[in-house]
């Protein structure tokens, strides 16, 4: 049995406030949100901030839970897909008050089921996030359908994942016109073995063969005159450049390079959100593809 002790917990009065307060505001708990351990040892401290604690237990442990329990109630989310993990976990690093929920990159073959686990993090969250940004644009129409919670939901102005690696919406726009015959590769579609390659040797041989998926990757890509390695500086390019340099050769097309830039991802994480980068679904609204077509500038 531990020797008991008081220590003095130095708090804030609002501080203090801020713990015993749900999320309405009143004193007390919800059905949705009972009080955790450490809130209600909180509701226990006397009127002059006294808490008893053991001798074994170190006092820092217990006030770092303090200080950081309020943040991590009320910090960001972003519901991203898995293509951008990477990237994304790079600018991340020592950045606490952001929880990035990822869902499985396979699902851009299957757009129709992205929405239901979209929905699904949202609403794990709605009770407890101060924002709630999405990591997708249009995609295929997958996020159609998708209800904003009651924060509401930040979305890119974003036709795909390629505007978050060229660094803008307008910067995607300016290489698609330039030459849209161009297949783009990241970090995370090599990473997945979702490029070319990887489709045709983890997808299409096991049921066709090579020769039956070889020919059926290359009609896929007949339109394509050039395949994009987008460089954002996240990560380290040189595997990547020879993967995609492997693609070309094997599917005959042209290589480039281009050179992409972190600052969309950066506002996915850290904002600001302008009008010119995203758009807002209100609370109880639902995501439609009318509203990416009219804020997209095609």
């Amino acid at each position: 049995m531990y020797k008991l002790q008081s220590l003095v917990i130095p708090a804030s009065e609002a501080c203090r406030e801020s713990f015993l307060k749900t999320d309405s505001g009143q004193a007390g708990m919800t059905e949705k949100r009972p009080l955790c351990p450490l809130r209600s040892a909180l509701c226990a401290l006397n009127d002059s901030g006294q808490a008893a604690m053991t001798e074994k237990q170190p006092l820092y442990a217990m006030r770092s839970a303090l200080c950081t329990l309020n943040d991590q109630e009320n910090a960001g989310v972003i519901i991203a897909c898995k293509i951008m993990q990477s990237e994304l976990e790079a600018i991340h690093k020592g950045q606490s008050n952001t929880d990035i929920r990822y869902i499985d990159q396979g699902l851009h073959s299957r757009p129709q089921k992205l929405a239901p686990l979209i929905q699904e993090q949202i609403d794990l969250v709605e009770g407890s996030a101060s924002r709630v940004v999405l990591g997708y644009g249009l995609c295929s129409n997958g996020p159609a359908g998708v209800t904003a919670g009651r924060q509401g939901l930040i979305v890119p102005r974003s036709h795909d994942c390629i505007s978050f690696f060229l660094g803008s919406p307008d910067a995607y726009l300016k290489a698609f016109r330039e030459r849209p015959g161009t297949y783009y590769l990241t970090a995370g579609w090599i990473e997945h073995k979702v490029d070319p390659l990887g489709i045709m040797d983890f997808k299409y041989s096991p049921r066709l063969g090579h020769e039956t998926a070889l020919w059926a990757m290359k009609e896929e890509l007949k339109n394509y005159t050039h395949i994009a390695l987008i460089v954002t500086g996240l990560t380290e390019p040189e595997p990547l450049r020879e993967r995609a340099m492997e693609n070309c050769r094997v599917f005959e097309k042209e290589y480039e390079e281009i050179d992409g830039s972190p600052d969309y991802l950066k506002r996915l994480l850290r904002g600001p959100y302008p009008d010119e980068y995203f758009m807002f679904i209100e609370p109880g609204k639902e995501i439609t593809q009318e509203m990416f077509l009219s804020a997209i500038n095609v």
